[in-house]
């Protein structure tokens, strides 16, 4: 029985959430491994050169959505042919991103190593080579999107799911192999984790050729797909794609300016904050998988009422669930980190703390992004946004040429992403009627900004009274647990949403009966 809407949305959110889960846990082992097999100023290296990789998920996320927009409307229109079109465009569209991003990787490759990084002598031939192997993951990245986004459009997420388990466990045994090696353990584990980004790709295309039917007959060249449906998505697309690429890059370029200033070993810090970030974020990036088709199909349809609600509840959700493991991280930071790795680098607390605080703020977003994704008009909305985002940078500059500590460029992070918060709403209540900036600030910003202070309080109270210790670290999750569950239930939900709750738990209370 092929499942729909809401019932649709809960079963491919448990596939994401059990592969998220299992990515988790074995990430943690998997972290730990490489930085002690690597060694502190290698990882530094390799989070400056090739962290992009990791950055390029949220990258490729970002131009997924393009291409599955455009899918899910035509599926929300029932036009098959319209669908096969946007398919093959979208190949032809991301063969030409593929091919620009790379000749200016190779560009902008010329003057990273000329005097820019802050690397030592004898590895920037190492670094050098793991760039290469970073340039060649992000035109198989880039180029693997058509097929995400059959999938998502599709929703399909239990072949998501295993592909990710497969993916994790590939990675795992890589760490371990670092352990082993005799070879230049920097340039192997670059090498082989290109190694399994390309062949995920591989697996994807094969997969979506034989089972959906926008997929059997596509071709990859730069020169097919139907010219109107190219005019039309190369304009969204490549407004969208502006905007991750300008998020992955400030990100990248703090970074090199970390770099500038403090060397590889500050890198090692940001490298692993940022690390611990993408696990957290990935629970709510696993909601907004799961919602995102069924937002977009809404629009498709017509039902503008419907996707402006969806998009609440991802908000509402996504930054629930990101609140639930942020507080008891954030107040016993230094004690998990302690467990977590032999080393910790210098710095890496506080970049961790504040980095899932900036991480949090972007939460609020989530519903308005996929608002006026869904609704196409990118070009303002991205312009204003790319803007304040590229102000981090000269921030950041300013701020170390002044002397102040390196966290401080993190805290300029949490001011410009809630800054972008606030310019987002604006424009999208000029763009998307029906939305209402007043009542989404006091209802969605707000109201969740104190839920998760209060939350925040509360958990601090066993810090007050208990050294640290694993029993403090129970007892914080505990009380924030169940403050933030109460809170959340009470004042963040509308009185219709905890309806749809009871109702729901009762239908499973009967069932059970």
């Amino acid at each position: 029985m092929k499942l729909t809407g809401n019932k649709r949305i809960a079963t491919n959110t448990l596939a994401l959430y059990l592969k998220m889960v299992y990515s988790i846990i074995v990430a943690l082992f998997t972290t730990r491994i490489v930085l002690s097999a690597l060694g502190v100023e290698d990882y530094g290296i390799y989070t400056l050169v090739a962290g992009v990789i990791s950055l390029l998920t949220f990258l490729n996320v970002s131009m997924a959505i393009a291409t599955q927009r455009f899918m899910s409307i035509a599926m929300g229109q029932k036009n098959i042919d319209k669908l096969k079109d946007v398919f093959q465009t979208s190949i032809t569209l991301h063969l030409w991103i593929g091919v620009i991003v790379v000749v200016s990787l190779e560009i902008f490759g010329f003057f990273l190593f000329d005097g820019i990084l802050n690397i030592a002598e004898d590895r920037i031939y190492s670094a050098k080579i793991i760039y290469q192997f970073m340039i060649f993951s992000t035109f198989f990245t880039i180029n693997a999107v058509p097929y995400d986004a059959a999938i998502n459009a599709n929703e399909d997420m239990w072949v998501d799911s295993i592909i990710g388990f497969v993916e994790t466990t590939l990675k795992l045994l890589i760490a371990f192999y670092l352990l082993s090696t005799s070879f230049d353990k920097l340039i192997v584990y670059s090498l082989l984790t290109t190694v399994v980004l390309i062949l995920s790709r591989i697996v994807k295309s094969v997969y979506c050729k034989r089972k959906y039917e926008e997929c059997k007959n596509a071709i990859h060249s730069l020169k097919s797909g139907n010219k109107i449906v190219m005019k039309e998505m190369a304009g969204f697309a490549g407004w969208n794609t502006l905007g991750a690429l300008v998020f992955v890059g400030r990100n990248q370029l703090i970074a090199i300016v970390l770099n500038v200033f403090y060397g590889t070993v500050i890198n090692a810090a940001y490298g692993v904050a940022n690390q611990v970030n993408a696990q957290i974020s990935s629970f709510a990036m696993t909601l907004l998988k799961a919602i995102n088709p069924q937002i977009t199909k809404s629009e498709g349809e017509g039902n503008r009422v419907r996707m402006l609600q969806m998009a609440d509840y991802s908000t509402k959700f996504s930054f629930f669930i990101f609140s639930l493991l942020l507080v008891p991280l954030f107040l016993e930071m230094d004690f998990i980190l302690g467990l977590w790795l032999k080393v910790v680098p210098e710095h890496t607390v506080i970049f961790c703390q504040l980095i899932l605080v900036a991480s949090l703020i972007k939460q609020l977003s989530n519903g308005v992004m996929l608002s006026v994704q869904s609704v196409g008009k990118l070009k303002v909305y991205t312009l204003v946004i790319n803007s304040i985002y590229l102000l981090n940078i000269l921030l950041a500059v300013l701020l170390l040429n002044f002397d102040f500590e390196p966290y401080y460029v993190i805290i300029s992070m949490i001011a410009i992403e809630f800054i972008a918060l606030l310019a987002r709403s604006i424009i999208a209540s000029r763009i998307i009627s029906d939305f209402n900036f007043k009542v989404f600030f006091i209802n969605i910003i707000c109201k969740q900004l104190i839920v998760f202070s209060l939350v925040l309080l509360l958990a601090y109270l066993p810090s007050l009274k208990l050294s640290e210790s694993l029993f403090r670290l129970v007892s914080t999750s505990l009380i924030s647990t169940s403050s933030l569950f109460v809170l959340f239930y009470f004042i963040i939900l509308n009185k219709i949403e905890r309806n749809k709750i009871e109702n729901l738990l009762k239908s499973k209370i009967l069932k059970i009966k």
